[in-house]
């Protein structure tokens, strides 16, 4: 095996020296044009944007109501129409009443509704976001059939979205779309949906009830937590047969939405749930009993510190503490009973009463 001489190597480090240093000054050069090329844009936006504001206003602006923005769309150069289409956009936050309606009629009348629709098939997630978001923003309804079709993206955050811009148009029926899209995600998406259902307001309870009946449980789980968050007494009875469900889930959220609507039906109900032979389900509802600081489950709730679950002695025990002097008697009883983990929960919850410190503690 030979051994390179001096200059071979020599040779060598002049080479990589050569391309490291060609590589630098590519990156500097890149660098430079790129920074050049933001200033060249900068410049030309703040130009064309000040050459359209008052033609814009001066569309806006006209008692007549009917737009006529052909020759204002005449005007257009190169990417003139992102320049107006962002200052419409800005414009939508700052203004209310008809300025604002005749804004969504210019933003659709420009074309840019059909430009942010054609967007929604874009390969990048991000544009197909985007454009769902301002379709929302402006009320685009000729968009809806669009909008419910990217409610089956494979991307959360494009469903997500087509579901906001939904809640926006403000048509009730989308929500049979929307949840049953959403059902199957994430806990934190069924928390950033349920705005967006709310808004829709009571037009929308009827739909969400009819989703009580569908087969799929996770569509029901989503349904009746809704339904919780926004309080609908009426649905407490269909809520109510949903505690008799084989479905773990779907007992659970029963029992929480339940819980938030607080009608005494289901309050007297709940306590039957103490008894069910899934711990989950038990340790739910002694939280809930101890949410509503109903007295009339403190005997339950004295057996059920003794369970045999730590969750459900734990959520027993701080439901007692919760109801005053009432629960506290319940558990100075309890520290005399025969079973050693109802007397040391019931310990331990007299201590935290003392202190005040009856906190959450729900699994």
């Amino acid at each position: 095996m030979t051994t390179p001489d001096f200059e071979t190597l020599f040779r060598l480090s002049l080479l990589i020296s050569a391309a490291l240093l060609g590589l630098v000054s590519v990156l500097t050069l890149g660098l430079l044009a790129s920074k050049l090329l933001r200033q060249v844009w900068t410049r030309h936006r703040l130009r064309r944007k000040d050459f359209y504001a008052p033609l814009l206003l001066q569309v806006l602006l006209k008692k007549s109501d009917s737009l006529q923005p052909a020759p204002l769309r005449k005007k257009f150069r190169f990417a003139d129409a992102a320049i107006v289409e962002h200052d419409l956009l800005r414009w939508e936050e700052k203004l209310s009443g008809n300025g604002l309606r005749r804004l969504k009629q210019l933003f659709e009348k420009l074309g840019f509704s059909d430009d942010e629709t054609r967007r929604l098939k874009s390969w990048r997630w991000w544009i197909r976001a985007r454009a769902a978001q301002r379709l929302g923003q402006m009320e685009c309804k000729k968009a809806q059939p669009h909008l419910l079709e990217a409610l089956r993206d494979r991307v959360l955050e494009v469903r997500l979205m087509a579901a906001w811009a939904l809640g926006k148009l403000g048509d009730p029926q989308a929500i049979g779309e929307i949840v049953p899209a959403l059902a199957h995600s994430s806990k934190l998406a069924a928390l950033r949906v349920t705005n967006t259902i709310a808004a829709l307001g009571p037009a929308g309870i009827p739909i969400l009830e009819d989703l009580l009946s569908n087969p799929d449980p996770e569509v029901q789980i989503l349904a009746i937590q809704l339904l919780g968050s926004m309080k609908v007494t009426e649905a407490v009875e269909p809520i109510l047969q949903r505690l008799e469900s084989r479905n773990l889930e779907l007992r659970i959220a029963a029992a929480r939405a339940l819980g938030a609507i607080a009608e005494e039906q289901s309050c007297a109900l709940l306590e039957n749930s103490l008894e069910d032979p899934e711990w989950p389900m038990r340790a739910v509802a002694a939280a809930v009993l101890g949410q509503l600081k109903r007295q009339e489950a403190i005997p339950k709730l004295k057996g059920t510190l003794g369970d045999r679950s730590w969750w459900v002695r734990l959520n027993s025990g701080e439901a007692l503490a919760k109801m005053g002097r009432a629960g506290k008697r319940a558990l100075e009883e309890s520290l005399h009973a025969p079973d050693r983990f109802a007397r040391d929960m019931a310990a331990q919850w007299l201590e935290e009463f003392e202190q005040g410190a009856a906190v959450g503690a729900v699994p």
